[in-house]
């Protein structure tokens, strides 16, 4: 029996939809209506002959067979490119390398540095997926090939591509309990600074919690809250908090997955190194 050929729009579908959670957001992204792209998802699952997703009310996620298949989507898609780029005379890169950061992370530094990585390897394809730095490593050698992410205090694996202090940042009126913008758990400046505090005896509350630093940043802005942040990774002026516990320097480390080039993987963490400031 002849099995039905893979369309790669409806790859990039489930591309799209791996990468929201929602097909509410995977829409968006591909400028079509939700039931489109919920359609082209049963179609690419009717032609694999399995379940790609599980649809809840709330959220859309990976079964195990969709998991799998994920990295070849990426592949196939990668592929597809590099095809149209030879036959246009352009340069073709040898493969795809996708470097997870946090947000913070992402859009202060590795975006701006990218021009120069791409300028520096020429010849690779690289792309950046945001989310929190524990999620991605667990990601890593499936969503991910390597993690430009932080972490609390020297040790442990991956490489040390800078090392930056944690700020306070924000105005309190005072008169109760301190007003906190975090992040999710799992953060490592949430959990510095709720240890921080906690060994200080100082009461505090969540006022506002985001996944994107936009968020915490803005609620600084305004009043609202008090946040740290790496000093290296501030995207705008924001003012200085006083009187509260000082908090210990984090590190900007790069992790590699096992099946990543480590010579590749090598000259990315050196351009970083070379690009990233240390504060």
């Amino acid at each position: 029996m002849t099995e039905k050929p893979l369309d790669l729009d409806l790859v990039r579908a489930f591309l799209a939809v791996a990468a929201a959670g929602s097909f509410r957001q995977a829409a968006e992204r591909l400028n079509r209506t939700q039931a489109a792209v919920s359609q082209q998802m049963q179609r690419l699952e009717d032609t694999l002959g399995v379940a790609l997703a599980e649809r809840t009310t709330r959220r859309v996620t990976l079964t195990v067979a969709g998991q799998r298949f994920r990295p070849f989507a990426d592949r196939l898609l990668e592929l597809e490119a590099q095809a149209r780029r030879a036959v246009r005379g352009a340069a073709v890169p040898v493969r795809q390398i996708r470097i997870g950061a946090p947000d913070e992370v992402a859009g202060a530094l590795l975006l701006p540095a990218l021009t120069r990585l791409r300028q520096a390897l020429p010849d690779v394809l690289l792309r950046v997926v945001s989310g929190p730095t524990g999620l991605l490593r667990q990601t890593l050698g499936r969503g991910v090939d390597l993690v430009l992410g932080l972490q609390a205090g020297p040790g442990g694996d991956g490489l040390t591509v800078t090392e930056t202090p944690l700020r306070w940042l924000g105005r309190s009126a005072g008169g109760g309990p301190l007003p906190l913008a975090l992040f999710p758990d799992g953060c490592v400046m949430r959990t510095q600074m709720l240890a921080a505090l906690d060994r200080a005896g100082l009461g505090w509350q969540i006022a506002v919690e985001a996944d994107g630093v936009a968020a915490v940043e803005a609620a600084v802005a305004a009043g609202l809250a008090v946040t740290a942040l790496p000093a290296c990774c501030l995207r705008q002026p924001l003012p200085e908090a006083t009187g509260l516990p000082p908090l210990p320097p984090v590190q900007i480390r790069l992790w590699r997955a096992d099946g990543t080039d480590p010579a590749l993987a090598a000259a990315i963490h050196q351009g970083l190194c070379g690009m990233l400031p240390t504060v």
